[in-house]
């Protein structure tokens, strides 16, 4: 083989290598860079921990889906980090892991300390979701039919994301608990059932509404109806059947202003 020959034949091995290694390379993903949340630039006029628990909230609002005003942050050990960390240091945190909130969660830390390398830590919370919910004003008996007198809006630490709070009256006014319940007892949406207000068959004031004109005629429920639903009425003069909503136990609307 001449020489020409054999360094034909050395280039075209090391063009193949260096192929292969750039496909392989592409088809491999690309390594994930961290991803830090908002940056706080220390103040010299709260507590170092202040501003933490502050940069805190704002990471585990995002996660929950909830206004930082709900949020709350205990800070475990907090003195590990807070003698690190001056005046103009940059702070930013990343939660540690995609686990449930609220409880107890552990944050990467990262502080850039003016233009050296920055440093980092591991940060301990305890998250908690703080809301005003619909709670029972006195004892309710089983089986008790809810009014807005029964209940009131009380701030309540929220056991675990996805809980079938009611967060507004009117979620449970004209519904029925199915067990006892003690003052101040949080009302959880799957312990209450509907109850009809209207039985098929019962005589209602049927409202008929039209722009800025109301007519007043008798009805007569077709089917159980519940507060707030639809319901099928026979207009007792015409005969026809007509469908309106259910504004108490007596009267049922149809049509809007």
């Amino acid at each position: 083989m001449n020489p020409l020959s054999k360094w034909w034949l050395v280039f075209g091995f090391a063009f193949c290598v260096a192929a292969s290694s750039s496909a392989f390379a592409a088809g491999q993903p690309a390594p994930e860079a961290p991803i830090f949340g908002d940056e706080v630039e220390i103040s010299g006029s709260t507590p170092v921990e202040e501003q933490v628990k502050t940069l805190l909230v704002g990471t585990a609002a995002r996660r929950l889906e909830m206004a930082e005003s709900d949020i709350r942050v205990r800070l475990i050990s907090p003195s590990a980090w807070s003698g690190d960390l001056r005046e103009g240091y940059r702070v930013s945190l990343k939660a540690a892991s995609q686990g449930e909130m609220p409880g107890r969660n552990s944050f990467f830390m990262r502080i850039q300390r003016e233009s050296r390398a920055p440093t980092s830590h591991w940060v301990s919370a305890d998250i908690e979701m703080v809301r005003r919910v619909v709670s029972a004003k006195h004892p309710l008996s089983s089986y008790h039919l809810l009014t807005a007198d029964d209940v009131e809006l009380v701030p309540h630490n929220l056991v675990r994301k996805g809980e079938q709070y009611a967060f507004t009256i009117d979620e449970i006014v004209g519904k029925q608990v199915r067990r006892a319940m003690p003052q101040g007892r949080p009302i959880l949406l799957n312990m209450l059932d509907d109850v009809p207000v209207i039985r098929a068959g019962d005589r209602v004031t049927l409202i008929v509404e039209a722009g800025e004109m109301q007519i007043t005629t008798t009805g007569e429920a077709r089917e159980k109806g519940y507060l707030g639903r639809r319901v099928a009425v026979l207009n007792v003069e015409s005969k026809r059947v007509v469908y309106g909503t259910v504004r108490d136990a007596s009267s049922v609307v149809v049509g809007s202003r």
